[in-house]
């Protein structure tokens, strides 16, 4: 709650920002005016068109950043980028608040590359190589949106074992381990689980769209019709019940 909201509600004296203590702490003060969010805001190098949103209503300004396709600075989507550094905005608010502890605006934007990116991967077949195609371009793409720290899940846990044992515990699927060793090493982290084909929704709804599509990578920028919900269930650690 903001100091402006407290003290309409009769909880504090003083509806000053806590950071800069130069005006009242609203929403909008603390996501646009305060000095720490500007900081923060420049520290992104955002796409050029951002700074001229700044007249808008805070709601429509959030909402077209939220829409806004093109590349920042940092290498990344600004629609990705863009709800992860106001998260961590809020979240640097409240520390002072509540632990007395503020970080400076270019440790806030650093914070949100940190973040851990869910790559998942569909078995499309029995045999391991099949299963171990989507993994590297999975991770080329990653690599190349600039993402550092990556979860991995499949349905397939012969890739699982794979990965774990080397290139040595299946000859034929030896190639395409390597090349996933050689793309795993250029991350910060990452991590493969096995996951049920239940619990890989996403992957699965996509590859069932996938069967009619031409050969090879196809990248989608906005989730096709159907696929939102499933992404936020996912999002929020939902369980799927198995089918039998």
């Amino acid at each position: 709650m903001t100091n402006t909201e407290r003290k309409r509600r009769n909880l504090t004296d003083a509806a000053d920002c806590q950071r800069c203590g130069v005006e009242e702490e609203s929403l909008d003060h603390i996501f646009r005016r305060c000095e720490i969010a500007t900081d923060c805001w420049a520290a992104s190098s955002p796409p050029t068109d951002f700074a001229s949103s700044f007249h808008l209503p805070l709601s429509t300004w959030m909402e077209k950043a939220c829409i806004n396709n093109q590349t920042c600075g940092l290498g990344l989507s600004w629609r990705i980028i863009f709800p992860y550094i106001l998260w961590n905005i809020w979240k640097n608010r409240n520390d002072l608040v509540f632990k007395n502890t503020l970080l400076p605006a270019t440790m806030i934007v650093k914070k949100q590359r940190l973040k851990r990116w869910k790559l998942n991967v569909y078995s499309s077949n029995g045999l391991l190589p099949g299963r171990t195609l989507g993994l590297p371009d999975g991770l080329i793409i990653a690599k190349t949106r600039g993402f550092t720290h990556i979860i991995a899940e499949t349905d397939s846990e012969a890739l699982v074992q794979a990965l774990d044992n080397g290139p040595r515990g299946d000859p034929s699927g030896s190639t395409l381990i390597l090349d996933c060793y050689s793309l795993m090493n250029q991350f910060q982290e990452i991590k493969t689980t096995h996951v049920s084909r239940e619990g890989n929704q996403c992957a699965d709804f996509l590859a069932n769209m996938g069967q009619n599509a031409a050969w090879g990578t196809t990248v989608l920028d906005h989730p096709p019709d159907g696929l939102s919900g499933l992404l936020n269930r996912d999002a929020m650690g939902s369980s799927t019940c198995r089918r039998r």
